[in-house]
């Protein structure tokens, strides 16, 4: 399943406006660096004026972080059936973010070499600690987390997604899907946390 298709954000609650500006983002970064993108080329892409933009957002920033926000209600929302930590000690949100990287490699590789590449793979960097923190409070094992552990965590996998994306996804996903749930097995034990099934 596709959480984040054609004018689509699904479990966000988007307006139409908001979601054909989210999809425009996605249409325009595969061939612009984000700095080069204007509101007015945001507005042609969405089919919408100016005016309606600046009632929805204050500028392209803001619409931007309202963009890592609806992937991450999208992402931590889906069914992730047979796994989750309480079903296996998986994180449940991996497998479905593997097929988002993949499908938006383009916006990737077009985005991660210029100047505002640092910036987004902060803000992912951020949307991934949020989303490990939102998985932990949903299970079983709440708040045995603290922030600086998350942000731990995020990085690692971070680090390990980035190094898929530039090696130009080297491993199959199921693969890939398996390092990540080991590295999020190992760091936990190293916690003191023993995850379902692990």
């Amino acid at each position: 399943m596709n959480p984040i298709n054609n004018h689509s954000f699904d479990g966000g609650g988007l307006s139409r406006t908001q979601g054909s500006l989210g999809w425009a983002i996605l249409t325009l970064m595969p061939t612009n660096a984000w700095e080069d993108i204007t509101i007015s080329m945001l507005c042609k892409e969405a089919g919408i004026s100016r005016t309606t933009f600046y009632a929805h957002f204050s500028g392209k920033g803001e619409l931007l972080e309202k963009l890592f926000t609806w992937i991450e209600n999208a992402l931590t929302n889906i069914p992730t059936e047979g796994r989750g930590l309480d079903v296996n000690g998986t994180v449940g949100f991996l497998s479905p973010l593997l097929g988002q990287i993949k499908e938006r490699r383009q916006v990737i590789q077009r985005q991660k070499d210029n100047m505002s590449g640092y910036t987004l793979a902060l803000r992912f960097r951020s949307m991934l600690a949020n989303m490990i923190k939102i998985e932990f409070r949903r299970s079983q094992y709440g708040n045995m987390l603290d922030d600086k552990q998350y942000t731990l965590l995020s990085g690692a996998i971070s680090a390990l997604l980035r190094r898929w994306i530039d090696e130009y996804y080297s491993e199959p996903e199921e693969e890939m899907l398996s390092i990540l749930d080991k590295h999020v097995s190992d760091f936990l034990v190293a916690q003191g946390i023993e995850t379902t099934g692990k």
